[in-house]
């Protein structure tokens, strides 16, 4: 069965049971049972055949998944009913699932399994559970309504989450592949500690795409058209969370010279705090936070950044906004971490630093803001590195292919 929870996942990894919505659950489950009929009738012999059957013709599964929205859209219509009724009478109870049918077979996205169908019903039923609760309910309305709104939730949002699961479809995934890609050495020891051949794994660091940030940009003029002309900018690209460690270069500016400034390109979860803690250390007018911005303008915004920051990172990862900043030029500070010295050098393409240290990120920041000969030489080494190493997705698409080439050749030899 948890095989069929896995390859029935599409494309099974650990994000898919770490934090699934409560609808995913409910496919993978329709689709496990599909595999279970399967595997009765002969149809099919192993995952392996599931897994096959689906990509050569995934329209079954997709058929299925059809058929619960349907059913979850009748159950819809019918608490909508139940719903009207309980206000206002039959009569307001069938205009009610009328409606609600009308709308929801007026919705093509809700003909195809998505989260708001199963949410829809839940919240529909937590209401008719509501209307008898404010008329008097039973124990059980409240109970019932309570689990509803839980229920609801966990449909829309990361609201249940099996990490036993999620190990083992990762593992499974891992061990059955033929060559697993890595984007980091750190990344491949994890895989190799699961129990995969290390000769499976291939280490393929992520890239840029140099139609986007391989033009030459000019700094003034990109710092011009965002109105920070004269001011040394400190930049950051991508979602704002409070692990970035981003409020210690806010109370960087307070102490630091008035010519500085920082820019934050995205937004995200962390932006009221810094925009708070800027407002207390009286450094407003100091930072911008440019919110969501288009892809296709990141690469204009980067280039007005004098200083490129990387303040924390995953310890296994490969963060993509480093490969822009060192493709447009920009000096990077960054942590001192494995993962991150496969790329970069300290004092060569990067100013590296103790994330240990309090006041490590401060210190490389200082260093490299007073020191404009070092700016230039180490932004310069870090294009000429991705460059000499081709980090580049075309680069990369060239890898995997040659690596593709390599396995079909192995099994056309073993048969």
């Amino acid at each position: 069965m948890l095989q069929a929870l896995a390859v029935a996942a599409r494309l099974p990894n650990g994000l898919t049971f770490a934090n699934p919505p409560l609808s995913k659950y409910l496919l993978l489950g329709e689709y496990a049972v599909d595999y279970g009929v399967h595997r009765v009738l002969g149809i099919n012999a192993s995952p392996q055949d599931f897994v096959a059957q689906f990509r050569a013709d995934p329209s079954e599964l997709y058929l299925i998944a059809r058929l619960s929205s349907a059913v979850i859209g009748s159950a819809t219509a019918v608490g909508a009913y139940a719903l009207g009724a309980a206000v206002g009478g039959r009569r307001v109870g069938a205009i009610t699932a009328w409606l609600t049918a009308v709308a929801y077979l007026l919705v093509r996205d809700s003909h195809f399994g998505v989260d708001d169908a199963l949410v829809t019903l839940l919240v529909t039923i937590g209401l008719v559970c509501c209307v008898r609760i404010a008329r008097g309910g039973t124990r059980r309305d409240y109970v019932a309504g309570g689990a509803l709104a839980g229920l609801a939730f966990a449909a829309k949002y990361d609201g249940i989450a099996l990490p036993w699961l999620a190990r083992w479809s990762e593992r499974y995934t891992w061990r059955g592949a033929d060559c697993v890609l890595a984007v980091t050495e750190v990344l491949a020891k994890r895989v190799e500690a699961v129990g995969v051949n290390r000769e499976k794994i291939v280490v393929i660091p992520n890239g840029i795409n140099p139609d986007h940030f391989g033009s030459e940009f000019d700094n003034e003029q990109a710092k011009r058209r965002l109105g920070l002309e004269g001011r040394l900018v400190l930049g950051f690209t991508g979602f704002l969370r409070d692990w970035h460690g981003l409020e210690k270069v806010v109370e960087l500016l307070a102490s630091a010279n008035p010519g500085w400034h920082l820019l934050i390109v995205g937004d995200g979860p962390a932006r009221d705090a810094l925009e708070k803690r800027a407002m207390t250390l009286n450094v407003t007018n100091r930072l911008t936070i440019t919110g969501v911005v288009g892809r296709d303008d990141v690469a204009a915004h980067v280039a007005a950044f004098d200083i490129a920051l990387q303040p924390a990172v995953v310890d296994y990862a490969s963060p993509l906004k480093l490969f822009e900043y060192m493709a447009l030029g920009r000096p990077v500070v960054a942590p001192a971490q494995p993962n991150i010295m496969e790329i970069l050098v300290d004092g060569e393409n990067a100013l590296l630093f103790d994330p240990r240290d309090p006041r490590g990120l401060g210190s490389a920041v200082e260093r490299l803001c007073r020191d404009a000969g070092l700016r230039q030489r180490i932004g310069e080494a870090a294009r000429r590195t991705i460059r000499s190493r081709r980090l580049t997705w075309a680069d990369n698409a060239t890898r995997v292919t040659e690596l593709f080439a390599g396995l079909t050749g192995k099994r056309e030899l073993s048969r």
